[in-house]
Formats: C-alpha cells, structure tokens, sequence
C-alpha cells in the first residue's frame, strides 16, 4: 500500500470523514467557544443537553467527546486497522482537528520537528509514518487430484486453503503422494513416521495434525490436551530436512480437540519453510483422495491408526497412478500508517521541556488479528468504541482545552504538550516503539507521559491507574489532582504500582520515564465487534478527563520533573513485558521483554529475561526466538498476548524455540503477577 500525501487527498478523505459526523452535530445549531478554559470549571450548556439528560451538569465540550467517539468508531473508518483505508483516514481526521485548534506540526517525516518555522503544508507533518507486517495474502491457490477416474479440482476455501509457508511451485506438475502418519521424528519415544524413508524428494507430503491417539482421540503421550511434539514447526522442519516438494496438512478424523471441524485461516500456519508449497486439505476431501489412492483402499481412519499404533514408514498413495499438483503464491504484505501528534509550545525557561499526553487510534479492522469473537468474527468490522476510540476522543477534548488556557496564560512558564495519537498499538505497541527509537528528545526533556487506552466504560466509579512505581511523586500529584476536580468525587482510583503493562506508556517508561496509564475497566465487548458507541459512559470519562487535565497542568508548570523510580531502562528501548499489564487484563507472569515486534518469518524475539521469573527458571534465553506453545505456532507479539491472556497461574506451557539455528522444547510453569513488583 503506498500513500500519496497530497492536499487535495486528504482534504476530501478529512471532508468525508467529518461528514459523518454532521448528521450528530446537527442537534446543536451552534456552538459557543468555551468561556473559562481553566481546569474545573464546569461549563453548562444548553448544547450539552440535547445530548441526554445524562450530560446536564458537564462541559459542553463533552458533545465533542462524543462526536469524536461515534465517528472514529463509525464503520466508515474500518476499525482503524492499519491494513484499511479507514485507518488512513482516522489519521488524517486526527490531524484534521490538530489544524483545526492552531497546534503545531510533530512531524517532519520520521523525525520529531520542533522549529514552528516549518512550512505546515509542506509533507505529512503531523503524521510519522512507518510500515508494519501484514498478513501473508494468498495471490493465488490451485490444487488438483489425479486419480484413475480423471482430475478432480478441489475448491479454494471448501476443500482447501493455501498455507502461508514461503515455498511455490508455478508449473503445478502433478507429483506421487506419501502419507507420512503424524510426521514426527520423537528419540526420546521411540517414534518415527519416517521409518527407512531417506528422503521424500518430488513428493508431496500428507501429514496429520497433533499426534499418536487412543480411540477417544485423546494424546498417547500427554494427560490433557497436546505435548509439544504436536507443533506444527516440528512437523514441517523434519518433511523439510527429507526434501518433500509439497505438504498437505490433514486434520486428524476423530480427534478431541474444536480444531478439527474447520479449515485455518488462509495464508495461516506460517511457521518454517518448505521446498514446496504447503495447504491444508479437509477431512472430508484428503478422505477422498485416500481411499482413491491407497493400494489397500484404506480411509484416512484407517491410515491415522497406524500413525497411532507405532513407528512406521511413510505409505505411497499411488494406487492407478495417482498424484497430486498445487499453484500456491505467496506475498508477505506490508502496510503504511504514522503516528499522529501535535505540539502546543510552552513558555519560558520550562518550555524545551515536554509532558505527553497519548492514547492509541488503531484498532483491529476486521478482526483478521486480535479479535475474541473467533471464526465468526472474522471479516466483521469491530469498531473500536471503547479500545480506543474513547482514549483518542479524550486526548482530542484535552488539546482543545489546553490551547484555550496557554493562550490565556500570557508569558507564564510552563512546559509544552505533545499531544500523540498513537498507530499499530494493537499489533504489538508498534507505533510508540516507533517513535522512542525515532525522537531527538532525551529522558529530561519528557517530565512525563500520560496515557489513555479504554476510558469510557466506566462502572461502579472504579478507575485503574497504574505507573505508580514510576514515581514516587505520583500518589501526591494524583491526590491534588483528584482534590481540584469537583467531578471526579466519588471516583475510586485504583493505583497500581506496574511500570509497563499492555498499552503505549510501557515504550516510555521502559526508557525511563514516568508514566501514569489511565483505564476504566474491562468488559465482555473488549476486541469484539460489539465494542461500539452506544455503550460509552460519556459523564464518566469526563470525570476521568477532568483529574487529567488538573494532573497535567501541574506537570506542566511545577518547577521540578518527577522522579523516575521505577525498573532500569531494558535494552533498545524494548516495552515492558505482559505481566506488569492491569490485574483485570492478565493473571500470569512469564518474564520477558520482546526483543523485536516484527520477526520477519514469524514468532517473537526474546529481548530480555528477567531473573527468577517462569522464563528464566524454564531456560529461555536473550536472543531465543518463540515459535510455538503449547504445539500452536506463534505468529508475532499480538498472537501470543492473546495466548497469555489465557492462563492461569498454575500452568504448565511448553514453549518452542530456535536458538542459533537448532530447535528446542521447554517447560515453562506460570506464575501469578504482582503488582508490587
């Protein structure tokens, strides 16, 4: 995907965009500049009123809060996903309303400007832009039986789907079929699929999924579910160390495991590669093509009983001559977005120095990635209301506030605002990694970073804020900042000492900078498409809003910065790992910082491990790279979140990985998190 920034371009998507809006700003006729643009005054307005009885008492800018909610969550943007248009144009209406209030540029292309002499129409100036992995899209998939009855064509997506591995054959010559049971190679065993089998050359493999079972389908070797010798990795590394030119992955027929009843994911299971091309066939078909081909006229039951009962060699399915040919391509794609920020300029001997105020406009698109609704979600916008149309809707109200106040405030000293929306949180917190490794500002220009992911379902008043063991000047700040805001009475704040954790301000403090990540809870629509509008606790994010502003003003003008106290600064600036992540988000610790957030052939690069955590005591190392767990390949830093996300403290993961070219199995057992850490 390219991106042409041109005038004209972004003028009509912006125009576009905002007129979606219009429809709600209609029952305002108009709307009055804020009078007081002071924190805590509470601005009546009759505005305010047409939006709900609920609103009576709030400022009247909490219509514009609203307004932004409903129209970066409208379908129209896609879910903000940055392999969308939609997510393209959330970035140009966020900049939209930076000109808008008379900011400043953040940007000249990747680097942070801070000259205001920059030409504002000249480059995406607001906007950073960068790349992020994509899926892997099947450019084209063919696959075709020959058999003694003639050629039967299977049908993409019903009888099969193209495997994302990065082997292709273009000529699609009908090549011998082997089956090779579970297509292990086990010593420790005693096992084999490949018994007297020295290479599999101008062959195509078809391999069954998991691993030797009993006639319940349940695992021979383990006592729940899979061990690790189920991994796909194991499974493709050894067809590919015997030459086969093809793989067809097969489920098992009568397996106890939900897997079974479909097909994966187009262009899925991605993990190593083979000299050919790879697919998976369904049950019903590979059924088909057994009995058809097997001198013995076996089905595909029979043939997964002798995988069960032992070691075997691989058995030819050349029966009147039978074979087997696949077209598959393959593109790995790669998706522009940016960044969004602002600068409002401070003033006097405190104004080279910056408070960040964040929050993350990305969401999940279609829900290809990250989404909790499974199969069925698939393809479905998930629109991103809450995570985190809400945060960047607040970060939008605050700017508008604070321009209005700096512009009272005469020569008064105080530090400048960067006000950041920040891309591809969702995909592994890519975006503000982005920008730490891509800023000229140092740790003492930055008193502090303030962020907001999922603040607008508040319930029962509960407020988790976390970063506390960032500063040992947060819990006195917060006070003051709760003690000034009239509306935030009743609001219980739940502080948590976690310096990183699952959102933006983990890049921050991970590079040693105080942080305070502000979150209204969890809920059953969280990375649903049923994450929408209607479901905002506007009055309650106001509320959240009001402390903020009071908290930043003091940052801002206060002689002395915060303190950091928290955790040393990890190597390359890597975010902190999962466990320090909200209580309500995440039950177990594993122990590492990801060392990279876009492995190019998938899994996720172990940066750092800490001592006497699951990690270390299991024996993962710096430099290991995280394929599978638990048997289930891992395709980068989002899938395996999801995959942690999980747990419970107590079990027991067997983690695959690569460690300078050879492939090795470990034991992790997971522990509880804590938040004192």
């Amino acid at each position: 995907m390219t991106k042409v920034w041109t005038t004209w371009g972004r003028q009509a998507a912006v125009a576009a965009a905002v007129g979606i809006a219009a429809g709600l700003a209609a029952c305002s006729a108009s709307k009055p500049m804020h009078a007081d643009a002071r924190p805590g005054a509470l601005r009546q307005s009759a505005n305010a009123a047409t939006i709900g009885a609920e609103l009576a008492g709030m400022p009247d800018d909490a219509f514009d809060f609203l307004q932004h909610d409903v129209t970066l969550s409208d379908p129209f943007f896609e879910g903000r996903s940055a392999d969308t248009r939609g997510g393209e144009l959330a970035a140009e209406y966020l900049e939209w309303y930076f000109r808008q209030m008379g900011l400043q540029i953040g940007f000249t292309q990747q680097t942070v400007q801070f000259d205001a002499t920059e030409d504002p129409d000249d480059g995406p100036d607001f906007v950073q832009p960068f790349t992020v992995r994509g899926a892997t899209e099947v450019t084209a998939a063919l696959a075709s039986f020959h058999g003694a009855n003639g050629t039967r064509e299977l049908a993409d997506g019903k009888d099969f789907v193209a495997l994302g591995h990065a082997g292709e054959i273009s000529d699609a010559t009908p090549l011998p079929i082997v089956f090779v049971g579970y297509g292990l190679e086990d010593e420790d065993r005693n096992y084999t699929s490949f018994d007297g089998a020295e290479d599999l050359h101008g062959k195509i493999a078809m391999v069954l999924r998991f691993e030797p079972m009993d006639e319940k389908g349940h695992s021979k070797w383990a006592k729940t579910g899979w061990t690790e010798a189920a991994g796909l990795y194991g499974k493709f590394k050894a067809l590919t160390d015997l030459g086969a030119s093809g793989v067809i992955l097969v489920n098992p027929p009568g397996a106890d495991d939900p897997r079974i009843d479909g097909l994966a994911r187009p262009g899925g299971m991605g993990i190593g590669e083979i000299n050919g091309p790879a697919i998976m066939v369904s049950e019903a078909r590979a059924d088909a093509i057994v009995r058809a081909a097997d001198p013995g006229g076996r089905s595909l039951r029979q043939l997964r009983e002798v995988a069960d009962a032992g070691s075997h060699a691989p058995i030819m399915l050349d029966r009147g001559g039978a074979a087997f040919s696949m077209t598959v391509g393959l593109d790995r794609m790669r998706y522009e977005t940016g960044n969004v920020a602002a600068i409002l300029p401070g003033s006097g001997d405190l104004a080279n120095e910056y408070v960040v105020l964040g929050a993350h406009y990305d969401h999940l698109g279609y829900g290809h990635f990250g989404s909790r609704g499974g199969l069925k979600a698939e393809g479905v916008i998930h629109p991103g209301a809450d995570d985190n149309a809400s945060g960047t809707a607040a970060v939008l109200v605050l700017a508008k506030r604070f321009k209005a106040l700096y512009d009272q405030m005469g020569d008064e000293p105080r530090r400048s605002i960067l006000f950041f929306c920040f891309a591809a949180e969702e995909r592994g917190l890519l975006g503000s990694n982005f920008f730490i490794q891509h800023t000229p500002l140092t740790n003492e220009q930055v008193a502090a970073m303030i962020n907001f992911d999922m603040v607008g379902r508040v319930k029962d008043d509960d407020v988790e804020v976390s970063g506390f063991g960032t500063s040992d000047s947060w819990n006195q700040l917060l006070d003051a900042a709760v003690a000034q805001s009239p509306s935030a009475s009743g609001l219980k704040f739940e502080r948590l000492k976690a310096t990183g954790g699952r959102s933006d301000h983990a890049n921050f403090s991970r590079v040693g900078i105080p942080v305070l990540h502000f979150f209204s809870g969890m809920h059953g629509d969280y990375h649903m498409p049923s994450d929408t509008a209607d479901k905002i606790n506007v009055v309650g994010a106001m509320r959240i809003m009001e402390v903020v502003e009071h908290l930043m003003l003091d940052l801002a003008t206060r002689a002395d910065q915060p303190e950091y106290t928290g955790k040393q600064p990890g190597a390359g600036g890597a975010p902190a790992e999962q466990e320090d992540r909200p209580r309500s988000r995440m039950k177990v610790r594993f122990g590492i910082a990801p060392g990279s957030y876009e492995e190019e052939k998938g899994g996720v690069m172990v940066g750092e491990v800490y001592p006497g955590t699951p990690a270390a005591l299991g024996g993962l190392q710096s430099g290991d790279l995280m394929v599978t767990w638990n048997g289930e390949e891992i395709i980068d830093v989002q899938t395996w979140f999801q995959a942690l996300v999980n747990h419970e403290p107590g079990d027991v993961v067997n983690v695959g990985v690569v460690r300078n070219g050879e492939r090795k199995e470990l034991q992790v057992t997971l522990t509880a998190r804590d938040d004192a850490q």
